[in-house]
């Protein structure tokens, strides 16, 4: 009843409470030995990979990419790589006439990336907790920010989607396809 018709709960906000106690009866298994070390991190982004520039905005009653919403079928020049390659997207989340400056979550399917660089923005809340290093599938894209993501594109020949991962934007428009094409040489 917490919340609905309680005027308070059992436990004040805060207090440690148990859940659960777990008894560990047996301390035999299997071993695993442990590397003698991890691996490095030897990223370095790529200067000769072709930039993508994908504008972010609202317009029009549709939450928009590059200008798009999301066709079943539709794939840009610009959304068409070929498998194999290495690309530049960078996500610009720009302001609109409804004034309206949300976060976009960008989630690309099919690949990890890592992140390159941000710029611009304002004072966000958010930007202190965003954790850049690594790969990645999904982007934080501030209000007023530019995010630049390095994606190395599958192999795999076939159809793909990229979309903002806040559900309403996405069945908004927000959601395009981007088409891998068999290398030139297969």
């Amino acid at each position: 009843m917490v919340g609905m018709m309680a005027d308070s709960s059992p436990a004040p906000q805060g207090a440690p409470l148990t859940i659960a106690t777990l008894n560990i009866s047996d301390t035999k298994g299997p071993g695993f030995p442990l590397p003698d070390s991890l691996s490095s991190d030897s990223f370095k982004p790529d200067p000769a990979a072709p930039v993508r520039l994908i504008p972010l905005y609202f317009m029009q009653m549709a939450w928009m990419i590059d200008g798009e919403v999301f066709d079943m079928q539709a794939v840009s020049d610009a959304e068409s790589v070929t498998a194999g390659s290495t690309q530049l997207w960078e996500f610009e989340n720009q302001e609109n006439p409804m004034g309206m400056a949300m976060a976009h979550p960008m989630h690309i399917h099919g690949t990890q990336f890592r992140i390159v660089s941000r710029s611009g923005g304002g004072p966000n809340a958010l930007r202190d907790g965003i954790h850049d290093a690594g790969w990645q599938d999904t982007v934080l894209v501030l209000p007023s920010e530019k995010v630049r993501v390095q994606i190395r594109f599958s192999s795999l020949p076939g159809l793909y989607l990229y979309h903002c991962h806040i559900l309403e934007h996405e069945d908004m428009g927000m959601m395009r396809n981007f088409r891998i094409t068999p290398h030139p040489a297969n």
